[in-house]
């Protein structure tokens, strides 16, 4: 209904509510409940390209880094009219019904490919909420990442993106040594969580939330999150915490214990030992 009509809202930029998140991260559920929480229109991936393809220059990658020094209008420009509501990709509205897009004086932008673009984005919009960093233990993603349909694709080896080789320059012979999907994407989990580890400035400005604190103790991390954003939390007893996300693959209701450790015993030795290379390479101890 609401691509069909073509609707569009007004918002402050200013006062999104931004979520950067990975692959199984945790991210659409912990964006569902605050969109519940707030009543706020859910965005869901508006950096995905072929969401908005038509909105973004032809030379942005799907894990786009950008230097903040650079002046790149054309991405600003669509950060803007996405954050005030003017040009939201329609598919990134499939969550909300249209009652709740009327109603909404803002949105939830929720992205696991954005982590690498904070230092920009920060250097150009004043946000009044600080964004949530969302992380989650890198092998748990992995297990789950490989369990869920929309990431079975087949592999190819690593090439150095057009317009976003900073990053990954640097560590393009080890990337080459990849061979599967999975051990890809957590290469690029290490690259995108890199200002986490080093502590980088940017992430003082950020809620850090671990989605193991998330699913133990969900009802007391987003208190937490609501006092750290000087903002009423009235909505949150409107929240179902142990229904999973819509991106969830399972139906039944989340078992905190099960979800945190399952993995483990599912994973094989050599898979175990190759992923940890991967970490080893980067420096990464969770």
């Amino acid at each position: 209904m609401i691509k069909r009509l073509g609707l569009r809202k007004s918002f402050n930029p200013e006062e999104a509510i931004m979520i950067f998140g990975d692959p199984r991260s945790g991210s659409t559920w912990l964006a569902e409940m605050i969109s519940t929480a707030t009543d706020r229109l859910l965005v869901d991936e508006p950096l995905n390209l072929n969401f908005a393809k038509n909105l973004l220059p032809d030379t942005f990658g799907w894990r786009q880094h950008i230097p903040v020094e650079k002046d790149w209008l054309e991405v600003k420009d669509y950060f803007i009219h996405l954050l005030n509501g003017k040009k939201i990709p329609p598919q990134c509205l499939r969550h909300n019904d249209l009652r709740s897009f009327l109603k909404s004086e803002n949105a939830v932008y929720k992205t696991i490919r954005g982590k690498r673009l904070l230092h920009w984005l920060k250097a150009n919009i004043i946000f009044r909420y600080k964004p949530i960093f969302l992380i989650r233990h890198p092998l748990a993603m992995i297990s789950s990442l490989s369990k869920h349909q929309s990431w079975d694709y087949p592999f190819k080896p690593f090439k150095l993106p057009n317009n976003n080789q900073e990053p990954y320059k640097k560590h393009y012979d080890f990337l080459r040594t990849l061979v599967t999907s999975e051990q890809q994407i957590l290469a690029h989990w290490c690259i995108a969580n890199e200002i986490y580890f080093k502590r980088d400035n940017i992430i003082k400005d950020c809620i850090i939330v671990k989605y193991e604190d998330l699913l133990s103790d969900t009802e007391s991390t987003l208190v937490d999150i609501f006092k750290e954003w000087q903002m009423a939390g009235e909505g949150i007893h409107k929240i179902d915490f142990r229904r999973p996300s819509s991106s969830s693959n399972k139906a039944q209701d989340i078992l905190p214990a099960v979800q945190m450790e399952h993995w483990r015993k599912e994973m094989s030795t050599a898979s175990l030992l190759e992923y940890n290379r991967i970490l080893e390479y980067f420096n990464i101890v969770y």
